[in-house]
C-alpha cells in the first residue's frame, strides 16, 4: 500500500519571518527532556488563564527532536503528548499532519489504562486514511472503537479525507501535493479514471508552466507515481511501467534518493510477471551502496527468482527476511508457494499488535481492481487459501475477526 512521504520543504519556505521570529523565542531544553517536557506543560496552564503563547511559539522541530529523545520514556513522551493535544498542535504545512504522534499517544493512553474516550479523542485527531484504517482494525483500539464504530468504517474515513481536501483547497489553491491526495482517494473508491483524468490535467498545468504550483519541485514525482498506480488500477501495465521508468530517471539524481522509484518500478513488472526486466532492475539495489535494500527489496527478489525458476536463489534470499512478522515475508512465502509458512507469518502478525491490522485487511475481503497483474491474481489466490485454512482463521478471531473493506488497495495489494 502507498505511504507517498509530501515534502515539508515547500512549506517551510513559506514561513515568515515573523514566524520564524517567534519559533526562536522559546528554546526548547532539549539536553534536559523532562525540563522540556514541564516547559510544554507550563504553556497548557498558562493558556488555561488566558496568558499563554500559540504553540507555535516553540520551534517546530524541536518538538519532534524531543518527541524522538523521548523513545524509551513512555510516561513523559505521554505527558508531552497529552499537553501537545490540549494545544491543538498542528504541522506547519496544513496539508501534512502530525498522525505519528496521535497514533503514539493513543497506543500510550492503551497502555496506561486509560478510559476509551480519552483513546477514542486521540484516535479521532488522525487524518491520513491509512492511519485511521490502523486505527479501525488494530485489536488495541477495540474497545475505543466501539463507542463510536461510524467514525471507523472505511468508506467514512475517505469521505472525510476528501471533506478534509476541499477545506485545504480553498486556500491551498496551487498545491500539487492535494493533487495527489485527491488522486489517492479517488483510486481507493475504485475511480482510477477520475484519479487519472485529476492527475494529467494538474500535469499539463506544469507543463504550461512550472510555476503552477508552488510545490511542483518537491511534489512532482509524488504525483507521477500517483499516476502510475492509476494506470496499474486500469489495467494499463506497460503504460504504468513506463511511467515508473520516466520516475525512476527523474528521481535518482535526487541527494536523499532512496531507492523508492526503483523498488515500485520492481513491484509492478514482478506483478506483471515480467520476470527478466525485473531481475535487471533490481540490479539497482545490487550495485549501488547507498541503495535502500529493505524487507521489500528482498522479497521482490524471492519472487523473480520464483517466477524465474531459480528456488535454490529465492531460499537464499527469504533468509534475509528474519521477522516472521514481516509482511514482506508473507509476500515473499506466497511467492514461494510455501502456505503452511505464509500462514504461519499470517498468525505471528495477527498476535502482534503493531502488525496485526494490516494482516486483518489482508486476510479479510476487500475491493478489487477490475484486472489485476498476471502474477498479483496467482498470489491473490494463494492469499484467500491460506485465509481459508482453520489456524488462519482461528487467529483472526482472536485479533478481532475479519473486517471486510469496499475500498480498493492504493498502491498494490495488501499482503
Amino acid at each position: 500500500m502507498r505511504r507517498l512521504l509530501l515534502a515539508l520543504t515547500a512549506a517551510l519556505a513559506l514561513a515568515t519571518p515573523a514566524l520564524a521570529q517567534r519559533f526562536a523565542d522559546a528554546p526548547l531544553e532539549l539536553a534536559r527532556p523532562a525540563d522540556a517536557v514541564a516547559q510544554v506543560e507550563r504553556e497548557v496552564r498558562s493558556q488555561k488563564t488566558g496568558m499563554g503563547r500559540p504553540i507555535s511559539a516553540f520551534d517546530h522541530q524541536q518538538i519532534h527532536d524531543l518527541w524522538q529523545a523521548l523513545a524509551d520514556d513512555d510516561a513523559l513522551r505521554l505527558r508531552l503528548l497529552n499537553a501537545l493535544a490540549t494545544l491543538n498542535f498542528g504541522s506547519v504545512d496544513p496539508i501534512d499532519d502530525e498522525d505519528a504522534f496521535w497514533e503514539d499517544q493513543a497506543r500510550l493512553l492503551v497502555d496506561s489504562g486509560a478510559p476509551p474516550l480519552t483513546v477514542l479523542a486521540a484516535l479521532k485527531r488522525l487524518v491520513g486514511v491509512d492511519e485511521q484504517m490502523g486505527a479501525a482494525l488494530s485489536p488495541r483500539f477495540a474497545a475505543a472503537r466501539r463507542l463510536d464504530e461510524a467514525w471507523f468504517e472505511p468508506n467514512t474515513i475517505v469521505m472525510r479525507a476528501f471533506t478534509r481536501a476541499d477545506r485545504l483547497a480553498v486556500k491551498e489553491t496551487d498545491r500539487l501535493a492535494l493533487v495527489t491526495l485527491r488522486a489517492d482517494l479517488l483510486e481507493r473508491l475504485g475511480r482510477p479514471a477520475e484519479a487519472l483524468a485529476l492527475i494529467d490535467k494538474a500535469l499539463l498545468r506544469v507543463e504550461v508552466s512550472s510555476q503552477s504550483f508552488a510545490d511542483a519541485d518537491s511534489a512532482l514525482l509524488n504525483l507521477r507515481a500517483g499516476r502510475a498506480f492509476s494506470l496499474w488500477q486500469l489495467g494499463r501495465f506497460d503504460d504504468a511501467i513506463t511511467e515508473d521508468r520516466a520516475i525512476v530517471k527523474a528521481a535518482r539524481p535526487g541527494q536523499r534518493y532512496d531507492g523508492w522509484a526503483d523498488n515500485m518500478l520492481v513491484g509492478h513488472l514482478a506483478g506483471r510477471g515480467q520476470a527478466q526486466a525485473a531481475l535487471k532492475a533490481l540490479d539497482y539495489f545490487l550495485y549501488r551502496p547507498n541503495g535502500n535494500l529493505g524487507d521489500w527489496v528482498v522479497a521482490r527478489s524471492v519472487c523473480v527468482n520464483v517466477q524465474l525458476g531459480r528456488l535454490t536463489a529465492a531460499r537464499r534470499d527469504l533468509k534475509d527476511l528474519k521477522g516472521q512478522a514481516l509482511p514482506a515475508r508473507t509476500y515473499a512465502l506466497l511467492c514461494l508457494d510455501d502456505l503452511d509458512a505464509a500462514a504461519a507469518s499470517y498468525r505471528a502478525r495477527l498476535a502482534d499488535a503493531d502488525a496485526a491490522p494490516w494482516a486483518i485487511l489482508a486476510l479479510s475481503a476487500r475491493a478489487r481492481p477490475k484486472v489485476v497483474g498476471s502474477w498479483d491474481a496467482v498470489l491473490l489466490d494463494r492469499q484467500a487459501e491460506v485465509a481459508a485454512r482453520a489456524d488462519v482463521q482461528a487467529a483472526l478471531v482472536a485479533a478481532g475477526g475479519a473486517r471486510r473493506s469496499p475500498l480498493v488497495p492504493s498502491g498494490g495489494e495488501n499482503w
